[in-house]
C-alpha cells in the first residue's frame, strides 16, 4: 500500500524514480523496491519523501482524509505560482482549521 502511494505521488509530480532518489538522497533502486513492496522506507526517508512529494505521512499510511486535518496548517498551502501565502492568509486558514476541528470534534 505504501508503495502504491509513493508511486502515485511521484507520478503526480512527474518525477522519475531516479530523480526522486536524488532528491531524497537514496539509491534509485530503493524507490523501485519501495514501490514494489519489497522494502519500506525508514522514518527519516518517510519524512524526506513527504517533503519532496508534498504529501502528508497520514495519507501515505492510508489514513482517511478526515483524519489528516490533525496535522494540517496554513503552511501546507501555496499560491498557484508556488509562492507562500501572505501572513494574513495563513492566519485566516489556521483560524478556520481550528474552527472546523472544534465544530466537528467528537
Amino acid at each position: 500500500m505504501i508503495g502504491d502511494k509513493i508511486r502515485q505521488a511521484r507520478n503526480a509530480k512527474n518525477l522519475s524514480q531516479r530523480r526522486l532518489a536524488v532528491l531524497i538522497g537514496v539509491k534509485h533502486n530503493s524507490i523501485c523496491d519501495w514501490e514494489k513492496g519489497r522494502h519500506k522506507p525508514n522514518t527519516e526517508q518517510i519524512k524526506l519523501l513527504c517533503e519532496a512529494l508534498g504529501i502528508n505521512p497520514n495519507w501515505l499510511y492510508g489514513e482517511k482524509e478526515s483524519k489528516m486535518i490533525r496535522g494540517l496548517t496554513a503552511n501546507d498551502f501555496l499560491l498557484e505560482d508556488g509562492n507562500e501565502l501572505p501572513k494574513e492568509a495563513k492566519e485566516e486558514i489556521n483560524n478556520f482549521i481550528e474552527f472546523i476541528k472544534s465544530k466537528y470534534k467528537k
